[in-house]
């Protein structure tokens, strides 16, 4: 009967979301398609455009194959970043969890390179890597694998030191410490840390597509913005939407098929 009572209450959910999207479309047409937004703005197609219009540059894209070109350079570019940031993060976050002295003598430096705006760097990587996907992966990963990093000495510090010293009486060794202990720690851990990662690698590849790019999402809304044809921006946002909305499907499967435990609690 719960099960069933849970199912009703998101179906009933998805219904509302629905009807207030439609109602917000259908108030966006009819207010800047008949006019009655002029009351309060001046030439209110011009800063909002319509649902209408939107759609049918949508469409356009779509059909002649630009905006899948563009969604993949993003796409690509995101993934890239991620892969790199955390296997940097995490290669680090070991290290230092093994070494007390690593950890004391690098610690102020991640610390003071974390707080280090990165969006800063986009036009120092443009201009050093070029405006191809390179700088955009790199912005990348200086982004994520401060997160990886963090997360990692945490998850290891966060280790029962009973089940440490066992391990280490039963003669394991680091190899072993590393495969049966550690890494079974961190997945949890990492789960947590690719749902922040992948927000903050594809906001770091879209805003280093603002600053210089061939193509992508940020490309778009870009364009829109210099074209003063805001269809463009909020086709570039749609898609970010989107976007966001899969590749974080993607992980909360991935995480029930890995860890159901985890999803089902």
């Amino acid at each position: 009967m719960t099960t069933l009572a849970a199912q009703s209450t998101r179906r009933t959910a998805r219904y509302i979301q629905l009807a207030a999207v439609a109602a917000f479309l259908v108030a966006w047409e009819t207010g800047t398609g008949n006019g009655w937004m002029n009351a309060f703005i001046e030439s209110p197609t011009f800063w909002f455009s319509t649902p209408s219009a939107i759609g049918t540059l949508f469409w356009k894209l779509t059909l002649n194959g630009q905006l899948l070109n563009h969604v993949w350079l993003t796409v690509s570019a995101t993934l890239i970043g991620l892969a790199i940031g955390a296997a940097i993060g995490t290669a680090l976050g070991i290290l230092m969890s093994l070494s007390d002295w690593l950890e004391k003598l690098f610690d102020p430096i991640w610390s003071a390179m974390n707080a280090l705006p990165k969006i800063a760097l986009a036009p120092a990587f443009a201009a050093a890597l070029g405006i191809g996907i390179a700088s955009k992966a790199a912005l990348a990963v200086t982004i994520v694998v401060f997160v990886f990093l963090f997360n990692t000495v945490a998850g290891l510090k966060g280790i029962d030191p009973v089940v440490r010293s066992n391990l280490r009486l039963m003669g394991a060794s680091r190899w072993q410490m590393l495969k049966m202990l550690m890494l079974p720690q961190l997945a949890r851990w990492h789960y947590g840390a690719l749902r922040i990662s992948l927000g903050l690698a594809l906001t770091a590849v879209v805003v280093g597509e603002f600053v210089a790019a061939r193509g992508g999402v940020g490309f778009i809304i870009q364009y829109g913005f210099g074209t003063f044809n805001v269809a463009w921006c909020y086709v570039g946002i749609i898609v970010l939407g989107v976007l966001a909305l899969v590749l974080d499907g993607l992980l909360r499967w991935g995480q029930s098929r890995l860890s159901p435990w985890e999803t089902t609690r």
